[in-house]
């Protein structure tokens, strides 16, 4: 049996627990889910390589213009924030008592 019903509230579980320093010990099932999870976010596509396949020009720009780059954007922020786009950053560890 789960602590979680979505995925949105392993998330939240798993992010509330980090923010605490506690440990987390995961079933097989929700460790695979997580894999899968992780492999879908790192194949999302990034504002450059979506700039690139949207671009309408015959001979891509230099610099891609602020059509395409606007155009890009909105593709990206319906997929969803980009993993190496966040700050990954855990809070410090709390001194054991």
């Amino acid at each position: 049996m789960h602590r979680w019903n979505t995925l949105d509230e392993l998330a939240n579980l798993l992010e509330y627990r980090a923010q605490r320093s506690a440990t987390v010990t995961l079933t097989c099932e929700t460790a695979y889910i997580i894999s899968l999870k992780l492999r879908t976010a790192d194949a999302k596509p990034r504002r450059d390589e979506v700039t690139r396949a949207i671009c309408r020009r015959k001979e891509p720009c230099d610099t891609p213009c602020f059509d395409c780059t606007g155009r890009a954007n909105a593709v990206v922020r319906m997929y969803g924030q980009h993993y190496d786009r966040l700050d990954l950053k855990l809070p410090p560890k709390k001194a054991r008592r």
